[in-house]
Protein backbone atom coordinates (compact mmCIF):
# COMPACT_ATOMS: atom_id res chain seq x y z
CA UNK A 1 0.00 0.00 0.00
CA UNK A 2 2.52 2.73 -1.15
CA UNK A 3 0.40 4.59 -3.12
CA UNK A 4 -3.41 6.58 -2.36
CA UNK A 5 -5.82 5.72 -5.21
CA UNK A 6 -6.61 8.64 -7.65
CA UNK A 7 -8.81 11.09 -6.52
CA UNK A 8 -12.70 11.73 -8.29
CA UNK A 9 -13.59 14.51 -10.21
CA UNK A 10 -14.52 17.36 -8.10
CA UNK A 11 -13.76 17.14 -4.43
CA UNK A 12 -12.91 14.75 -1.73
CA UNK A 13 -13.88 14.90 2.00
CA UNK A 14 -10.74 13.82 4.53
CA UNK A 15 -11.32 13.25 7.70
CA UNK A 16 -8.37 13.46 10.45
CA UNK A 17 -8.19 11.29 13.38
CA UNK A 18 -5.78 11.43 16.06
CA UNK A 19 -5.82 8.00 18.08
CA UNK A 20 -3.84 5.96 20.70
CA UNK A 21 -4.62 3.21 18.67
CA UNK A 22 -4.42 3.55 15.21
CA UNK A 23 -4.89 -0.39 14.08
CA UNK A 24 -8.10 -0.49 16.14
CA UNK A 25 -9.07 2.37 14.99
CA UNK A 26 -9.26 1.35 10.92
CA UNK A 27 -10.68 -1.88 12.22
CA UNK A 28 -13.78 0.41 13.12
CA UNK A 29 -13.97 2.11 10.00
CA UNK A 30 -13.22 -1.33 8.04
CA UNK A 31 -14.82 -4.14 9.56
CA UNK A 32 -18.21 -2.10 11.32
CA UNK A 33 -18.86 0.89 8.58
CA UNK A 34 -17.05 -1.08 5.31
CA UNK A 35 -14.25 1.02 4.65
CA UNK A 36 -10.98 -0.08 3.02
CA UNK A 37 -7.63 0.61 4.00
CA UNK A 38 -5.39 1.95 0.86
CA UNK A 39 -2.28 3.43 2.94
CA UNK A 40 -0.89 2.28 5.92
CA UNK A 41 -0.14 1.10 8.74
CA UNK A 42 0.67 4.22 10.09
CA UNK A 43 -0.85 6.57 9.31
CA UNK A 44 -3.98 4.71 7.98
CA UNK A 45 -6.14 5.70 5.32
CA UNK A 46 -9.00 4.44 4.91
CA UNK A 47 -11.60 5.08 1.72
CA UNK A 48 -15.15 5.30 2.86
CA UNK A 49 -17.23 5.81 0.01
CA UNK A 50 -16.98 9.82 -1.18
CA UNK A 51 -14.24 10.06 1.31
CA UNK A 52 -10.87 9.36 3.65
CA UNK A 53 -10.69 8.43 7.25
CA UNK A 54 -6.78 9.66 7.83
CA UNK A 55 -6.18 7.71 11.84
CA UNK A 56 -2.91 8.53 12.73
CA UNK A 57 -0.96 9.06 16.39
CA UNK A 58 -0.81 12.67 17.80
CA UNK A 59 2.78 14.73 18.31
CA UNK A 60 4.19 17.92 18.12
CA UNK A 61 5.11 20.81 18.26
CA UNK A 62 6.68 21.34 14.75
CA UNK A 63 8.77 23.59 13.43
CA UNK A 64 5.44 25.11 11.84
CA UNK A 65 3.76 25.37 14.42
CA UNK A 66 5.75 25.32 17.60
CA UNK A 67 3.10 26.13 20.35
CA UNK A 68 0.40 22.98 19.33
CA UNK A 69 0.62 19.85 20.30
CA UNK A 70 -1.89 17.08 18.24
CA UNK A 71 -3.33 14.54 20.94
CA UNK A 72 -6.23 12.05 21.48
CA UNK A 73 -8.72 13.64 24.04
CA UNK A 74 -8.48 13.64 27.41
CA UNK A 75 -11.82 13.18 28.43
CA UNK A 76 -13.43 10.52 26.10
CA UNK A 77 -16.77 11.52 27.39
CA UNK A 78 -16.30 15.09 25.77
CA UNK A 79 -15.57 15.52 21.98
CA UNK A 80 -14.81 18.83 19.84
CA UNK A 81 -16.05 17.19 16.29
CA UNK A 82 -18.75 14.59 15.65
CA UNK A 83 -19.06 13.71 11.65
CA UNK A 84 -22.36 14.03 10.77
CA UNK A 85 -22.61 10.90 8.66
CA UNK A 86 -25.96 9.19 7.50
CA UNK A 87 -26.35 6.12 5.29
CA UNK A 88 -29.24 5.20 3.51
CA UNK A 89 -28.09 1.43 2.22
CA UNK A 90 -27.18 0.23 5.32
CA UNK A 91 -28.06 -3.05 5.76
CA UNK A 92 -27.61 -3.29 10.09
CA UNK A 93 -27.73 -0.55 11.88
CA UNK A 94 -24.84 -0.11 14.33
CA UNK A 95 -26.54 -0.93 17.52
CA UNK A 96 -27.73 -4.12 16.24
CA UNK A 97 -24.19 -4.58 14.45
CA UNK A 98 -22.23 -3.93 17.86
CA UNK A 99 -24.84 -4.79 20.44
CA UNK A 100 -24.90 -0.89 21.45
CA UNK A 101 -24.28 2.04 19.60
CA UNK A 102 -20.50 2.26 19.94
CA UNK A 103 -18.55 5.07 20.73
CA UNK A 104 -16.00 6.00 18.06
CA UNK A 105 -12.64 4.50 19.02
CA UNK A 106 -10.20 7.39 20.07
Amino acid sequence: MAELPPLPDGFVVNHFITSDDVERSARFYTEVLGGKVVFGPVPTVVELSNSFIVINTGGGPTDDKPMVTLETPRDPERTSSSPPWAASNCPIPFHRRMGHFPKLPT
